[in-house]
Formats: structure tokens, C-alpha cells, sequence
């Protein structure tokens, strides 16, 4: 996993410190704290144990520590949870544990030297936080292999859309309750996972076929790269269409997103085909060497 992300996630990290000390008005993110103990949690993916790392050097690379976290956690995930009972016990426990994070950084208990409006984003970020969502990945894939067995195409079509409409309304309402709740932003992993889970079922059993085509295949296997290059592509659209203002809203957005995907996808065809795939094709092939190490010795 580590040739898988790293290199792209290093090369990334350099460009971005490249851009914010060029000064170029293309940021489309907030001022990075760049110091050489920043630059050195950030490059051992330990960036996200911390609030003033947790986003110092690479916008978004939050997402990064705590995807990097549970792989460190995974072969441990892997031999307690056998079952898709043991999942939701452990879900279960990762919500409560989400739910005291909380309540810490609520009651100014978590990192009392640093002030709330530094805590409360990064215990949102965090990894406690957003377990649940690959608790709930985990889970998919025990409910897969318990249950293996035909699903009717009406109950995958109407278990789909509704887990669509789903996230399509969470943004919405959880704007609409933020008044009345102060901490909405804490449950969205969490109230995510749900939908997501069931939409990831239903499309493994093989509903929502209108998702499942080559065109999303290929920007799945480019993401990784598109998710970093997007905060860059956004920032130099934000500067050079300064028609926006002159259009109506809805125009305003279609052409920027229409942009930023033929941007962001271009870019990123560029970084997965020469920085991503030989990375991964060492990675395989040092993983095979170790393997076949270790068949040699127990022979």
C-alpha cells in the first residue's frame, strides 16, 4: 500500500509547497503551515494525529493519514472480524468511540492548549471519526460473502436509488439542522456510511448498471490522482473565468464542473500512467519477492 500511495502523495506534497511559496493566486485551499516538522509528519503519513498537521502541507491529505492509519490497523481488523455480526459490533463500538472524540474537543478535554476552532475541524477529519466508513466498507463485504446468493432487480434498483437520494439529501439537510445542532458535522462519516454501504451492495449485486461503465471504470482508477490535481485545477478556473459573476448560477456551476473534470482527468491520465502505475508494478513485484522468500523458508 505504501508504493500504491506514497509516491503520488510525496510527488504532491512537493508541488503544493512549490505553489504556496510561488505565490501564484491559483490556492484553492487555505494557507499551508510548511515547516520541515510539518513536511516530515506529512511524509510519514503521521500528519493526521495532530491538529496543526493534519492539513499543514497537502490540501485534502487528512484523507491520507486516516487511509494509511487503517491499513496499519487492518491485518489486526481482519483476524478479529470473521463475521458480519462482529462488524456491526465493531461499528457499533466505532460510533461510540466517534461520539467521544466529540465530546472532548466539546468540553475543551482534547488538546487544551490549542483553541476550539483548531480542535473541533480535526476531530472531524480524524481517523476516530471516519472509521465507521471503513467499518462499513468491511461490512459490505462480509454481508457479500454470507449471503451470496440472488437478489431480485427490483429490490437492487429500489435499494440503489433510495441510497443515492440518500447522499444526494444529507448535505442539504445537515445545512438546514446546523443551526439548531451545533456539531451536525461530526455524524456526516458516519450518517454517510449508510448509504454508501447499501449503494456499494446493491451495485456488487449487480444493480445501478448505469454506474458501471467504461468511462467511470477509467476515472476509478485515475481518482487517486484526480482527487489531489482537482484543489489545483479549481483554483486556476476560479482565476481565469472571471465571467462567473455575468452568469446565471446553475451555467456558472456547469461550466465549471464540466472544466474541472476534463482538467482534472487529463492531468491525472498523465501522474497514474507514469507516476502511479510503475509504482504499484514495484510494489507487486517486492511483495512477490517477499512472498516467495517465505515460501522457501518454510520448505
Amino acid at each position: 500500500r505504501v508504493f500504491r500511495i506514497g509516491p503520488m502523495f510525496w510527488l504532491m506534497s512537493a508541488i503544493f509547497m512549490a505553489v504556496e511559496a510561488s505565490g501564484l493566486p491559483i490556492t484553492y485551499w487555505p494557507p499551508l503551515a510548511i515547516s520541515w516538522p510539518n513536511v516530515l509528519a506529512t511524509a510519514t503519513f503521521t500528519h493526521g494525529l495532530h491538529p496543526l498537521t493534519i492539513g499543514s502541507i497537502v490540501p485534502g491529505g487528512w484523507s491520507i493519514a486516516d487511509e494509511m492509519t487503517f491499513y496499519v490497523l487492518l491485518p489486526l481488523l481482519v483476524v478479529a472480524l470473521r463475521s458480519w455480526t462482529a462488524t456491526v459490533l465493531a461499528l457499533f463500538a466505532a460510533v461510540c468511540l466517534s461520539m467521544l472524540m466529540a465530546a472532548l474537543a466539546h468540553f475543551g478535554w482534547l488538546f487544551p492548549g490549542l483553541d476550539r476552532e483548531t480542535v473541533e475541524p480535526f476531530v472531524f477529519l480524524s481517523f476516530p471519526n471516519q472509521f465507521p466508513a471503513f467499518l462499513a466498507g468491511m461490512l459490505v463485504f462480509h454481508l457479500l460473502c454470507a449471503f451470496p446468493g440472488p437478489v431480485s432487480r427490483t429490490m437492487l434498483r429500489a435499494g440503489f436509488v433510495v441510497a443515492v437520494v440518500t447522499m444526494v439529501a444529507i448535505p442539504f439537510v445537515a445545512e438546514a439542522l446546523r443551526g439548531e445542532l451545533t456539531h451536525t458535522s461530526y455524524v456526516l462519516p458516519m450518517v454517510y456510511a449508510v448509504p454508501f454501504a447499501l449503494c456499494t451492495w446493491c451495485l456488487a449485486k449487480g444493480g445501478g448498471g448505469l454506474l458501471v461503465n467504461s468511462a467511470i471504470r477509467y476515472i476509478g482508477k485515475i481518482s487517486y490522482s484526480a482527487y489531489f490535481w482537482h484543489f489545483l485545477v479549481l483554483g486556476l478556473l476560479d482565476h481565469l473565468l472571471l465571467f462567473g459573476p455575468a452568469m446565471p448560477g446553475w451555467l456558472h456551476f456547469v461550466a465549471i464542473f464540466g472544466a474541472a473534470v476534463a482538467l482534472s482527468v487529463g492531468v491525472s491520465s498523465i501522474t497514474y500512467r507514469w507516476v502511479e502505475v510503475p509504482m504499484i508494478r514495484v510494489g507487486r513485484q517486492l511483495a512477490a519477492s517477499l512472498a516467495g522468500k517465505r515460501v522457501a523458508v518454510a520448505r
